[in-house]
């Protein structure tokens, strides 16, 4: 994974899986039940350090993803987030301009623990396996900060951008700031490699604000993680935004990129001209469906990236 990130050739394509410990493997699901809360184990670096691993434990991968969850930055914001179950995250929202106005990470020490689990999981996983930590990005930290859940279609949030975009671009701000600081402590605690995740930056396609919203944020926080780090490998994934993959990837200094099952990779192989790690587009019900089917269509993705 390093060496692809690097822009050298590797001698055989890497796999990692963006949930690696799913909601599937026993082990997991042991440990989830007796820990009473999702949270829990997030916050408990023994606990989450062992779940990082146990798909290492199984399979022959090349990458593991930290145990955590882009919530916590919103937590360290003091904002309280329960996880209930079959509704997801329910986030203690904010509601008025003076709330993010006086906004502050107050609470910076409450993401220690993800860094012990990340510098643990350093010195116990397999020698050549990369280790892979995460943020969200700004505006999908925003939809959740201003819903208070992912239900209604973020409809809040974007009442929210439309009636006050020069408050929402201030939240932005703010958690451009939030985000890099985690990003870099992630780094420094033994991360190779880190990943923002814009889960709904296809609601600010949908409002033309793409670029302003989701690119120029992400855009700084890249410039400030490398900065304040050595050779930190960035991984950006913007969900579903279609075509406009190419221009994102065109105005990142990302190394590598995510992509949507949903894309069409060959024609954005022929219409992207920058050098990058691409990592995705499988399918997940052909995951679960296995067998001959994810077979094939494995071998065409790689077929088509190796072109």
């Amino acid at each position: 994974l390093i060496k692809l990130l690097a822009g050298k050739e590797s001698e055989r394509t890497p796999i990692w899986f963006m949930r690696q410990a799913g909601r599937y493997l026993p082990e997991y699901r042991k440990i989830r039940k007796e820990a009473g809360s999702f949270l829990n184990i997030c916050m408990d670096y023994n606990l989450a350090t062992e779940i990082t691993l146990q798909p290492a434990k199984r399979f022959d991968l090349d990458a593991v993803i930290v145990f955590s969850d882009i919530l916590t930055i919103p937590m360290a914001l003091d904002r309280e987030v329960e996880f209930k179950e079959k509704e997801g995250p329910i986030i203690n929202r904010i509601t008025s301009l003076k709330e993010i106005r006086e906004l502050e990470c107050k609470k910076i020490n409450f993401l220690e623990p993800v860094y012990k689990t990340i510098h643990k999981v350093k010195t116990e996983k397999p020698k050549n396996c990369a280790l892979i930590g995460f943020s969200g990005a700004p505006f999908t930290l925003a939809c959740y900060l201003l819903q208070g859940s992912g239900k209604e279609g973020f409809k809040k949030c974007v009442d929210f951008f439309r009636k006050e975009e020069d408050y929402f671009l201030k939240l932005l701000e703010k958690l451009e700031e939030f985000i890099s600081i985690h990003l870099i402590n992630q780094i420094k605690s033994g991360a190779d490699v880190v990943q923002i995740f814009d889960s709904h930056a296809h609601i600010a396609l949908a409002n033309n604000k793409l670029r302003e919203y989701c690119i120029k944020p992400v855009r700084k926080i890249i410039k400030k993680v490398k900065n304040e780090t050595e050779g930190a490998y960035i991984i950006c994934f913007p969900r579903n935004i279609g075509s406009k993959y190419t221009e994102y990837i065109a105005s990142l200094d990302l190394d590598g990129i995510s992509l949507d099952h949903n894309i069409n990779r060959k024609e954005l192989i022929k219409n992207n001209n920058k050098e990058v790690c691409y990592q995705g587009n499988l399918s997940p019900e052909t995951l679960v469906e296995g067998g001959k089917k994810m077979e094939e269509e494995v071998k065409s993705i790689i077929s088509d990236f190796s072109k």
